[in-house]
């Protein structure tokens, strides 16, 4: 395969994961118990990256 066809194909699969991420996301968004569940739960999730 050549470094242009892998970089394709590469691209094509960040793609298709992003497509994917946002279709769960608006699954879940629909959802407004799971929804206030993940927020809940995104909240009381602490990562020590220096970020706020």
């Amino acid at each position: 395969m050549s470094d242009s066809q892998r970089r394709a194909a590469d691209a094509l699969r960040r793609l298709r994961f992003g497509r994917r991420v946002q279709a769960q996301y608006a699954d879940l968004r629909d959802n407004c118990e799971a929804w206030a569940d993940y927020l809940a739960e995104a909240e009381s999730t602490h990562v020590r990256d220096g970020l706020d």
